[in-house]
């Protein structure tokens, strides 16, 4: 049981950080100014505006 609970603990401190960086992309990719020549993360960008789908349907 300890060795799934380890694996279940790594698993979502890893989606969190993950989460997290995708969160900070999206703020960087909506502040004002950001240029035309955009680098942001596509995938990140879309995990985020999906997640904010879920989160409005939610409510």
């Amino acid at each position: 049981m300890q060795k799934i609970h380890d694996v279940a603990v790594r698993t979502a401190e890893a989606v969190q950080e993950v989460l997290t960086r995708a969160v900070q992309i999206a703020a960087t990719h909506n502040a004002p100014g950001h240029g035309m020549d955009c680098t942001c993360d596509l995938d990140a960008l879309e995990v985020v505006e999906q997640l904010a789908a879920y989160a409005t349907a939610q409510e």
